[in-house]
């Protein structure tokens, strides 16, 4: 995982937080699908 890569998994991360708050937010369900995309391409 490069720096950029590395970076923006941290903004994810933050978001998650938020995600927490508010489980319907779109982002959160953005999030979810990256993180399924990114393990499914490793």
């Amino acid at each position: 995982m490069d720096a950029k890569s590395r970076q923006f998994f941290m903004e994810l991360v933050l978001r998650n937080k938020m995600c927490l708050i508010l489980p319907l937010s779109y982002d959160c369900f953005q999030m979810l699908g990256w993180l399924l995309t990114f393990h499914a391409n490793t």
